[in-house]
Formats: structure tokens, sequence, C-alpha cells
């Protein structure tokens, strides 16, 4: 039996998780990291999307986060780094819907997990 995660997950984070955790390409791990802004593009062309603290999944090569715990996530082993794991002690990761204005008319709808 693995030690009790030191944060809760809402339902919706746990499917948007379960789907994210589940395929882990050929020799990689999943991993929970955190990200302070998300945007797409480059330089002035740069479209931030989410701005502030939220979390997502990775993958990195098996071995590679040599200072990243291994705790079971929805019945899957996910590497988390220390800084991560204090970041979410003693909260919980819900999912926020985010809509990113693209001109006039066209909106793009993401979701994000973010900790509260």
């Amino acid at each position: 039996m693995s030690a009790p995660l030191p944060f809760t997950i809402a339902p919706d984070a746990a499917d948007y998780l379960r789907d994210r955790l589940g395929n882990p390409p050929q020799g990689q791990e999943p991993a929970l990291i955190t990200v302070l802004a998300q945007g797409e593009g480059s330089g002035d062309a740069t479209r931030w999307w989410f701005e502030g603290e939220h979390f997502m999944v990775g993958y990195y090569n098996i071995g590679q986060r040599r200072e990243a715990q291994h705790l079971e996530v929805l019945d899957h082993q996910v590497s988390i780094v220390p800084e991560t794991l204090q970041r979410l002690s003693g909260r919980t990761l819900t999912l926020r819907r985010v809509v990113e204005r693209r001109g006039w008319f066209r909106r793009v709808t993401r979701d994000v997990l973010v900790a509260g």
C-alpha cells in the first residue's frame, strides 16, 4: 500500500488526469509538474492563455528526475519533485475551464489543473 498523497484531487480533475496518465510513451514516465504561466507563440506574438500557477502532466525518460518522488496517483506511478509536492500540500487539484479569445469571433476552450 502506498502512502497517502499530501493533496486531494477533485472528481473532474481525476478524470482529466486519468486521461493523461493512461499510456506513457515507451521508456518514459509521467510527471506532475508546476507551470507558472502558459502561452503559445514567441516574442511579441505570444498569446498567454493562462497566467498563474497551474499543473500539468509531462513525460520524462525513466530515471531522469532523480530528485523526484514516485507516488501513486490514481493507480499510476507519477514522478513529482519536492517543490511541486510542497505547492500542492494541503490543497485540492481542480479543473478550471479557460476561454481564450483569438480575434473577434474565435475562441479556444482549454482545461487547466489548478490547486485551491
